[in-house]
């Protein structure tokens, strides 16, 4: 029964699998596990809760102590393009506000706010998605509420304007996929410890139970030759390191890469306050 439902899986990827030598582009994820800091720590809720990727109903929130405009801010290592913040919260999240700045020491008065003010509504963890409109330039990203509160974010998701996520044709390096694009490869790939990202770039499904840890540089990918045992897998896609090797590749694998160019031509864009 095992080797029907193996075959059959086969016999859909064969059908349904684009092609191509890429499929979709994507704007890639910057915040997951990634630095951060806020203002103070109400008990053991501190902000690493809002970057660890769990968006579940019960997931724990990072959350301050009441304060005068308090902030929680993620650092992701240097300047981006960003184009929308994915802001998770309960409802007693109210008035909150997205800034994207290089001056975390004056986050409202030195960065540039993305939109107005949002409110998180309905029963449980929710999610307001927060657009950039214009592309705003910075290092770090910060939600912040006005008054004397306490904050509560559970988490956070910061989506770059000029970094992508692709995934590159069998056997090829993400030097090679990016180039294919007219972008050259970033070593660093944000998956969140999750194979969604296959399914949104293209591949119908994929066996995750293989080989799910990260293991090779020619990591993550889909393993894309019957010849090899991990066939029709998506593996080394949880635990990725810091950076990855862009020109590594493997027979069988098409590479799930990050790319990037110097800055996002097809929209207006908007440089954060640098004095």
């Amino acid at each position: 029964m095992q080797g029907s439902k193996y075959l059959l899986f086969v016999l859909l990827y064969q059908v349904l699998i684009w092609q191509g030598d890429t499929v979709d582009v994507l704007n890639s994820e910057l915040a997951f596990k990634s630095t951060c800091k806020q203002i103070s720590t109400d008990g053991t809720n501190k902000c690493n809760l809002a970057f660890d990727g769990d968006i579940s109903q019960g997931s724990k929130c990072a959350t301050t102590k009441k304060a005068a405009n308090p902030w929680i801010y993620v650092d992701l290592g240097r300047n981006f393009w960003i184009a929308q913040v994915r802001v998770h919260g309960k409802s007693s999240l109210k008035g909150f506000q997205v800034y994207v700045t290089n001056d975390t020491n004056r986050i409202d008065t030195k960065g540039v706010k993305c939109g107005g003010s949002y409110d998180i509504t309905g029963s449980g963890i929710n999610k307001e998605e927060v657009n950039c409109d214009p592309y705003v330039r910075g290092r770090y990203v910060a939600v912040m509420v006005q008054g004397n509160v306490a904050l509560s974010v559970c988490e956070m998701e910061v989506y770059s304007a000029d970094s992508y996520n692709l995934i590159g044709s069998k056997g090829a390096s993400c030097d090679s996929a990016c180039l294919g694009k007219g972008l050259v490869c970033d070593s660093r790939i944000v998956t969140r410890d999750s194979a969604d990202l296959f399914t949104k770039l293209g591949i119908p499904f994929c066996f995750t139970n293989k080989s799910p840890k990260w293991f090779a540089q020619d990591q993550p990918g889909f393993v894309d030759d019957s010849q090899d045992p991990n066939y029709l897998s998506c593996i080394g896609y949880k635990d990725v390191p810091s950076t990855v090797n862009c020109g590594d590749s493997y027979y069988s694998v098409r590479r799930l890469c990050t790319c990037t160019n110097e800055r996002p031509v097809w929209r207006k864009s908007c440089e954060t306050h640098t004095s």
